[in-house]
């Protein structure tokens, strides 16, 4: 679990992230990214990137998870 930009997907990088993600075999297993309330600038928003290292019991979700945290002060019932 690694805290990251919530804009990592969007950056130049992100299709060189992607293909990092394919061919050393580590697995990306979620994308969680915080409400934009909790930062003073849209710009430093961050997310939960959720991988993985292949192993005896480890596998590749199918799908992955993909969310964006309600806002913490947020009482709708889900």
């Amino acid at each position: 679990m690694l805290i990251v930009p919530a804009h990592l997907f969007e950056s130049e990088q992100a299709p060189q992230l992607l293909k990092y993600f394919q061919n050393d075999g580590i697995y990306f297993q979620g994308f969680i990214q915080f409400s934009d309330k909790l930062f003073l600038d849209k710009q430093a928003s961050k997310a939960l990137l959720l991988v993985q290292k292949p192993g005896a019991d480890a596998v590749q979700a199918e799908p992955v998870m993909l969310a964006k945290a309600p806002d913490v002060g947020q009482k709708k019932r889900i």
